[in-house]
């Protein structure tokens, strides 16, 4: 005896579990975003260490994975005694205490590299000051990675 709905009920029950079964899984990875679309390829600070208010470069490669179109922020995080520029001249603005810097990477770009100028100084009397600087690239409004590097200043 199966009960109040008998045999149809029974049929009805197995064949949305197998629905079930069957659709949640391709929902799932339809809205999984964990898969990053851009990512930060290579970063690298040249010098390492300098004088104060001598340069060192900074330069960003970001990877487009999907090679779809993005708009990539940059915000780098570091002292207020480390100044970043685009270029050799053009100083970079700042949001919330944080250099910023944005562009469009276009989806025929495989990746696209960025160089900033950096200049540094030092508290009086000091022999020395390192200095973290850490990227925060965000893609599509989406934080999708960090990393730093850091740069040590003498006088």
């Amino acid at each position: 005896m199966i009960g109040r709905g008998g045999i149809g009920g029974a049929i009805a029950a197995i064949i949305i579990v197998l629905i079930a079964m069957f659709t949640l899984p391709i929902l799932i990875s339809a809205f999984n975003t964990n898969t990053p679309t851009v990512k930060i390829a290579k970063m690298d600070l040249t010098p390492t260490d300098i004088k104060v208010n001598g340069n060192s470069l900074l330069t960003v490669t970001i990877e487009n994975l999907d090679k779809k179109t993005h708009n990539i922020e940059l915000f780098f995080d570091t002292n207020p005694k480390v100044k970043i520029f685009s270029g050799a001249e053009s100083l970079l603005s700042q949001v919330n205490n944080q250099y910023y810097y944005n562009f469009s990477l276009e989806s025929a770009d495989p990746d696209r590299t960025k160089q900033f100028a950096i200049t540094a100084g030092i508290d009086a009397k000091t022999d020395s000051q390192s200095y973290p600087i850490t990227i925060r690239l965000i893609a599509d409004g989406k934080e999708i990675a960090r990393e730093s590097r850091s740069l040590k200043v003498t006088p």
